[in-house]
C-alpha cells in the first residue's frame, strides 16, 4: 500500500530552494534600503550646498556696494566658516552644515565677476557673481 505524503529528500529540496530564494530576496531588499539612505544623504548634501551658496551670494551682493571689501575673506562678508564642524553661518542665524570647502576668487577673464565654489562630500556647486557697480 502506497502512503500519501512527501519524502524527506523532497522536503529538503523544497526547503533548500525556498532558502536560496529567501536569501536572494533579502539581498535585494538590503540593497534597496542602502540605496534609499544614499539617495537621502545626497539630497541633504545638495540642499546644504544650495543653502551655503545662497548665503554667500546674498552676502556678496550686500557688500558689493562698498568702495572696497575683501571678497576672499568670509569674515568681511558677515559669514563664519568653522572647518572643524564644517559649518557655514551668517549674521542672520542661518546655518549650512557639512561644507568641506568654500572658495571665492576673482574671475580673471571678466572684471567685476567673482567665482564662488562650495564643496561637500564630493559634490561641488559653483556660480559666478557680478559685483561690478
Amino acid at each position: 500500500m502506497k502512503e500519501k505524503g512527501f519524502t524527506l529528500i523532497e522536503l529538503m529540496i523544497a526547503i533548500s530552494i525556498f532558502s536560496v530564494f529567501s536569501i536572494f530576496l533579502y539581498n535585494m531588499f538590503s540593497v534597496q534600503v542602502k540605496e534609499s539612505f544614499n539617495f537621502k544623504d545626497n539630497i541633504n548634501t545638495q540642499y546644504n550646498l544650495n543653502k551655503a551658496m545662497t548665503m554667500i551670494t546674498a552676502s556678496l551682493r550686500e557688500n558689493s556696494y562698498k568702495d572696497s571689501f575683501d571678497y576672499e575673506s568670509l569674515d568681511s562678508l558677515g559669514l563664519i566658516y568653522n572647518k572643524n564642524t564644517k559649518t557655514l553661518s551668517d549674521k542672520y542665524g542661518r546655518k549650512s552644515t557639512g561644507i568641506d570647502e568654500v572658495t571665492i576668487k576673482n574671475d580673471l577673464n571678466e572684471a567685476g565677476v567673482l567665482q564662488v565654489t562650495v564643496s561637500s562630500y564630493g559634490f561641488t556647486s559653483d556660480t559666478a557673481i557680478n559685483v561690478d557697480k
